[in-house]
């Protein structure tokens, strides 16, 4: 290196010395819970006992025959609950705002102000009315709607209001010419607003894949049929018995770590677009 350039690089300030060791700290923390589960499920109850912290060979990988033939029921039900969530929410969510956006009607600024405050109650406090209303009115329990309905409409604060500021960016002279070529409002929706504001439509429907793959309340007092639980709801009390029998988490484990595969396989399918969506947020926001 020249001394010019030596002369020229800046010395790191300790303020910015302080921020980047307390990030690596704070990186640390988060990487561990994942090192140990990933290490753990491939230990044996022996291995774990005497080596609980480091990678012990050889691997057990049994542990994954085992877990997989637990959790490969619960599979498709929590497969079906979040395919269906998502695109409820993408549906319901992207056409709400783009009538906000595009249309003008009364009380547009009271309603589109009264949804945004919806954000503002805690869930817990509609936990009751919601179990109430899905099972004595509609009659849901037991039914996969009764889990998917309620959840979209917990969704759709949110994201009406992160779309809708995406469709008020998109130039109005695009609908204009657009509408003099004869398009009508359907195909300016389709060919036109949802093409163009795919990075945070990705990003709401990668959220709430993942929200509704994870969730576990709700979907436990709706489904009380063991044969419809999800993921969350069936390795809950897998976990505990097996710990009790056999005194290990490698089974349980590796369960987490099956059922955690796609949702790292979709966050990588879709990361490029979920990035852009939260950057051109902070822009639009």
């Amino acid at each position: 290196m020249s001394i010019t350039n030596l002369r020229n690089k800046k010395p790191i300030k300790k303020g910015q010395l302080f921020i980047n060791i307390v990030l690596f700290l704070l990186m640390i923390l988060s990487l561990a819970p994942l090192y140990f589960l990933i290490i753990k499920s491939f230990k044996t109850a022996n291995q774990d006992v005497l080596a609980p912290f480091s990678i012990t060979l050889p691997f057990e990988f049994e542990n994954y025959r085992i877990a997989w033939l637990v959790v490969k029921d619960f599979l498709l039900n929590s497969l079906i609950i979040a395919l269906f969530q998502t695109i409820g929410v993408l549906v319901v969510c992207s056409t709400a705002a783009f009538g906000f956006a595009r249309f003008d009607f009364p009380f547009k600024k009271q309603i589109f102000i009264a949804l945004l405050a919806l954000m503002m109650i805690p869930g817990t406090l509609t936990l009751i009315p919601r179990f109430q209303l899905v099972i004595n009115v509609f009659g849901l329990k037991d039914n996969f709607m009764g889990v998917v309905l309620p959840s979209i409409a917990a969704s759709v604060p949110l994201g009406v209001y992160l779309i809708t500021t995406f469709f008020k960016g998109i130039p109005k002279e695009l609908f204009e010419a657009a509408e003099i070529d004869g398009c009508n409002k359907f195909k300016q929706y389709f060919l036109i607003a949802v093409p163009l504001t795919t990075p945070i439509i990705a990003t709401l429907g990668l959220m709430t894949f993942m929200s509704a793959w994870n969730d576990l309340l709700w979907p436990r007092l709706i489904l009380q049929n063991e044969s419809l639980h999800t993921i969350s709801i069936g390795l809950v009390p897998f976990t505990e018995n097996y710990y009790s029998t056999v005194g290990s988490f490698g089974v349980p484990f590796a369960g987490y770590v099956i059922v955690s595969m796609p949702l790292i396989i979709l966050f990588f399918l879709t990361s490029k677009q979920f990035i852009k969506g939260l950057t051109s947020g902070a822009f639009k926001l």
